[in-house]
């Protein structure tokens, strides 16, 4: 009998001490008491901060040493300097160049990355030449779900002398598809002054549309644009409206695109001559009327 109540005595000790060391918890988790609607409070277990910090931490990008040069790009004091030596090093070591375009990459949730951070890695990339690397990443990005980074995509692609193929029907698709105004501007701008003859009449088509759009930048680039693609004397008359667009720009770039394409006509000479001398006008349109009529006969 003795025996068998100093067994039951250890049994007992035992779950006593079991219930207090779960009842302690351990370092990283405690205990909570949540009271039910209808019943007793039921224990939950909680991690403690320690583990999601140290979560963070282990998937936290390691710092390079373009991060440094990065963050004077966005500082106030120095930065062309840290820009031309960012741009110096992408375009003379490959592995600089591939950690510019991966921390562009990395998911925005990152606490090292954000928007600031990505248009200092565009200003390196729009300095240095256009590498095979730097296309493929363009043409990525400019099929993005997301309209900014479709946007630097663009801006990129107007750094090609050449358009190829495959870049052509990403930039033309844009021309109809895209809904974002900055966005179609760059997409616009990444035409280029090289028409291509069996594209040229579906692009023209649609720059003319695109001249009449809400937004004064896509009308200023679609006018620039039509003046190089349009082959069919249609320019003329696209000019002729821009010329009296309520955008001082879009004025701008017709007097400039008439310069630059020698499209000519009567109206023409007599509208920059007016716009000459229209006191009210901006300074910049008066002053490109007066280059462009210097062309006149």
């Amino acid at each position: 009998m003795r025996r068998y109540f100093g067994l039951l005595a250890g049994v007992v000790g035992g779950v006593l001490l079991i219930a207090l060391f779960v009842g302690r918890g351990s370092d990283t988790d405690r205990a909570v008491d949540e009271p039910r609607a209808n019943g007793p409070a039921v224990l939950r277990v909680v991690t403690a901060p320690i583990n999601s910090d140290a979560r963070k931490r282990r998937s936290a990008p390691t710092r390079l040493p373009i991060d440094t040069l990065l963050e004077k790009v966005m500082a106030a004091d120095d930065s062309a300097q840290a820009l031309k030596e960012l741009q110096r090093l992408a375009a003379e070591n490959p592995d600089v160049l591939g950690q510019l375009i991966g921390r562009y990459r990395l998911p925005p949730g990152m606490e090292i990355l954000n928007q600031e951070v990505r248009c200092a890695i565009m200003d390196t990339l729009r300095g240095i030449a256009m590498t095979p690397e730097v296309l493929v990443f363009a043409k990525d990005l400019a099929r993005s779900h997301e309209s900014f980074q479709r946007r630097h995509g663009f801006e990129l692609l107007q750094k090609m002398s050449v358009t190829t193929a495959d870049t052509r029907e990403l930039i033309t698709q844009a021309l109809t598809t895209e809904k974002d105004a900055p966005v179609l501007s760059q997409a616009i701008a990444a035409l280029g002054k090289q028409a291509v003859p069996y594209e040229s009449e579906a692009v023209v088509t649609q720059l003319r549309k695109l001249a009449q759009h809400e937004d004064s930048e896509v009308r200023r680039q679609s006018v620039q644009a039509l003046s190089y693609w349009d082959s069919t004397g249609g320019a003329e008359t696209q000019l002729y409206r821009a010329l009296g667009d309520s955008s001082y720009d879009v004025r701008f770039a017709a007097v400039e695109s008439i310069s630059e394409s020698g499209v000519r006509s009567e109206r023409l000479k007599a509208t920059l001559t007016a716009i000459l001398n229209d006191a009210n006008e901006h300074l910049a349109v008066r002053g490109g009327a007066r280059v462009a009529l210097e062309s006149f006969p």
